[in-house]
């Protein structure tokens, strides 16, 4: 995740020999407004491939034994172990997006790497809405994810915290999605009257190499 405090913004090389993708105040906007950010094929299929080999490695390291009916699990420090991984510290291609959705003197917080099993209930502003700074999470997904294999579901215009950085205004408002943002998994949850599930929300199908931004 990225927080947006201050950073320096010098010593910056490519994880890539070409250019990366640029990205604009259209797509700035679009965050603005939508809360959530897709960049297809921002990394190719053979570097996401790269990625998903050093995941699986490390993952076999950490958690020998594990088998997918046991749940999701997370990889430690996973920017911290093989070469593919660290290329994506300073890569061009993802440091652009705080910058330009942040400012310049934006700060890296953490990094995370998860194989997720089974259903994620709604959540997203719990804790965050509290934060002093906009905050935001940039996804690179190793896996082709669809309907069928549990794609991301978004809420569009519930970024709250952000929205309270770009008009203060936003502050005396009342919070219409506080009943999603807690991961409540009571199999009577019925939020606005309807099942968990049954939510509208823009569904973000997503292929090996492509990037999503939320602020989570």
């Amino acid at each position: 995740g990225y927080t947006g405090t201050s950073r320096p913004g010098a010593g910056r090389v490519s994880a890539s020999p070409s250019p990366p993708p640029r990205i604009g105040y259209d797509e700035a906007m679009r965050f603005n407004t939508f809360g959530f950010l897709g960049l297809p094929g921002l990394f190719s299929r053979e570097e996401a491939l790269a990625l998903r080999e050093e995941f699986d490695q490390i993952v076999a390291a950490d958690h020998p034994d594990w088998a997918p009916s046991q749940g999701s699990i997370a990889a430690d420090r996973p920017l911290e172990r093989g070469v593919a991984m660290r290329s994506l510290i300073d890569a061009d291609r993802l440091y652009q997006l705080p910058e330009l959705l942040l400012g310049h003197d934006f700060l890296f917080e953490s990094a995370n790497a998860h194989m997720h099993v089974g259903d994620t209930p709604w959540h997203g502003g719990s804790g965050v809405l509290t934060l002093s700074v906009p905050h935001i999470k940039v996804s690179l997904y190793l896996d082709d994810v669809d309907e069928t294999s549990g794609y991301l579901r978004v809420l569009p215009g519930a970024h709250r915290n952000f929205l309270r950085f770009l008009d203060r205004r936003w502050e005396a408002t009342p919070d219409y999605y506080f009943p999603v943002r807690n991961r409540n998994v009571d199999d009577d949850f019925r939020p606005w009257g309807v099942r968990a599930g049954e939510v509208p929300h823009i569904a973000l199908p997503s292929r090996l190499g492509d990037v999503l931004v939320f602020p989570e």
